[in-house]
């Protein structure tokens, strides 16, 4: 259908408008409007009067728009007019929504405007929909059988259930290792006392656990680690101490969205991966093969030359590689831990950070995902649990990632794995 443009000024309000628009309609719209423009335009009489979407042109003058699209009903009776009007308003209301499919496209979207628009509960999403997220995590098991100072072998990885700061524990979690450990990668407690409804405090996040003297002692190359706006300067204190310098601080843009029963507490939508590099040589070489380090000349020659497919690939490059990494967190109605991270965020940290076959020591494997992405592009990841629980999880994670194919045995003592696999 034709529509035209015309000044916002000539257009007349119907004074018989049978709809109210409280304000939050009119901003929504608004934001609605600077997004996507006019999908819809307003619909007049031969006379400028607004016949249907009224609310539009409330909020194209709360957006100080001096034109906006029209579409001209110049044939229509006073009576049919009247008659659109009602029947405009009241047809839609008639619709039933489909919940399901709201909540499915809300939790897709992670936006925080939508979800209070639609202020739906969508904490029973997960009895009603099984779908499955990257590698299907387990749930807690009630059965737990694991107790402390296990320690297990996961095919060319180990684990084991002890206090992290405990050096004499470490080195027997590393005893068996035939090469060095060269990084370490690690998510440890964000020093904030989190508790909710939903998750007791983790364990140790009432204090800072200062491990950069055993990451310093037991690694060689790579200090890696998670940490939070609250704390972030404290620990930046730390790691500049023990290993004199930060040579990174990249920003992991997670998107919107806290879970429901943390009353807000984790409201930002971004982490923080503080990096040093003692080795002073880089583990990957990505950032060169971009124009991004280019003298303005190489960069004028290379955009003279460069096909459309070219510049879309460099544009993918710096949007990925730089450091600000936008990926997605899991969704968090399966969140099993707090502070739970996607995979794909830890194998970008790999990616970037360690060479294939190089060992990583994660000194607080509440991160398990970082077990799965060294499965995914071949390290060796050597880790340490407090919490008997989560061994349990990525044990069974581990398991049904790998199709049943590779071995998991208890290395202490004498203990039946398909308790745990099969639970």
């Amino acid at each position: 259908m034709k529509y035209n443009t015309t000044k916002i000024d000539k257009l007349i309000n119907y004074e018989f408008n049978n709809k109210i628009h409280n304000n939050k309609q009119i901003d929504l719209l608004s934001n609605s409007i600077k997004e996507y423009w006019f999908n819809n335009p307003i619909i007049v009489d031969k006379n400028n009067i607004i016949i249907a979407w009224h609310w539009r042109f409330e909020a194209a003058k709360k957006l100080w728009l001096k034109e906006v699209p029209i579409i001209r009903k110049e044939n229509l009776t006073e009576k049919q007019i009247k008659k659109y009007r009602l029947l405009d308003n009241k047809i839609a209301e008639l619709a039933t929504d489909n919940i399901e499919n709201i909540r499915l496209e809300l939790e897709e979207l992670q936006d925080i405007e939508l979800n209070e628009l639609y202020d739906l509960d969508i904490t029973t999403l997960k009895e009603e929909n099984k779908e499955k997220i990257e590698d299907d995590v387990p749930e807690i098991q009630e059965n737990i059988i694991v107790e402390k100072w296990d320690v297990f072998q996961l095919w060319e990885h180990r684990l084991m259930c002890w206090d992290s700061m405990d050096k004499t524990y470490i080195e027997k979690l590393l005893e068996w290792r035939n090469e060095n450990i060269t990084h370490c990668i690690s998510d440890p407690p964000y020093w904030i006392a989190y508790t909710s409804d939903r998750f007791e405090m983790i364990k140790n996040d009432n204090t800072i656990l200062d491990y950069t003297l055993l990451a310093e002692k037991y690694t060689n190359w790579y200090f890696c680690m998670w940490t939070w706006y609250q704390v972030v300067e404290d620990w930046i204190q730390l790691v500049k101490r023990t290993f004199n310098k930060l040579t990174n601080m990249i920003i992991w843009h997670k998107g919107g969205w806290w879970m429901w029963d943390c009353a807000r507490n984790l409201a930002q939508d971004f982490e923080i991966l503080l990096v040093s590099n003692r080795n002073n040589k880089l583990a990957t070489n990505y950032r060169w093969s971009t124009t991004w380090y280019w003298n303005q000349e190489e960069k004028a020659e290379y955009l003279k030359k460069a096909k459309k497919e070219d510049i879309k690939k460099l544009l993918e490059n710096i949007i990925t590689w730089q450091s600000i990494w936008k990926v997605w967190k899991d969704n968090w109605v399966y969140y099993l831990h707090p502070t739970q991270k996607p995979v794909e965020i830890n194998q970008r940290v790999l990616e970037n950070f360690s060479h294939e076959w190089e060992n990583i020591l994660d000194l607080f494997w509440w991160s398990w995902s970082n077990l799965i992405a060294c499965e995914k592009i071949n390290r060796k990841c050597y880790m340490m649990e407090l919490d008997e629980k989560y061994i349990q999880v990525i044990i069974k994670r581990y398991h049904t990632y790998t199709n049943w194919q590779k071995t998991i045995k208890c290395l202490n003592r004498n203990l039946d794995i398909n308790i745990i696999t099969n639970g």
